[in-house]
């Protein structure tokens, strides 16, 4: 009998891309940074201000790219599915600052906002991505 996606093993898909939405967005995440601090680096010149914005568009570009595949692995609930993977996105990034002593303001709420509605919109863009007719 054909498995429709229901009952316990459609509980475990949403799992699975939970996790790989979230690891690959914090990945993109990541490598983003890291690019941006190496470009950083070669102008040499760069404002103070700039690296704060950088970052938060690092974090909403990875929570996109995590959204998406969570969406594309889960095949439906795209929204749901991205905002959670941009939630948990935050909190992980959250609980790290927290554990090397950064301060959790109001701006953090922010964050999550920006963080989930991106997440929000990748899903949106993955579920309804069509495949490829051959």
């Amino acid at each position: 009998m054909k498995n429709d996606g229901g009952g316990s093993s459609g509980m475990s898909r949403k799992v699975k891309a939970e996790i790989f939405g979230t690891l690959l967005g914090l990945t993109v995440s990541l490598l983003l940074v890291l690019l941006m601090t190496m470009i950083f680096v070669k102008l040499s010149v760069v404002p103070k201000t700039a690296s704060v914005p950088c970052a938060m568009a690092a974090l909403c570009a990875g929570a996109f790219a995590g959204g998406y595949v969570s969406a594309r692995i889960g095949k439906n609930m795209g929204m749901t599915l991205g905002a959670v993977c941009g939630f948990v996105m935050f909190a992980v990034l959250l609980a790290v600052g927290g554990i090397v002593g950064s301060e959790i303001g109001v701006v953090s709420l922010l964050r999550m906002l920006l963080t989930v509605v991106a997440g929000a919109f990748g899903g949106v863009v993955g579920v309804n991505k069509r495949k490829k007719r051959k």
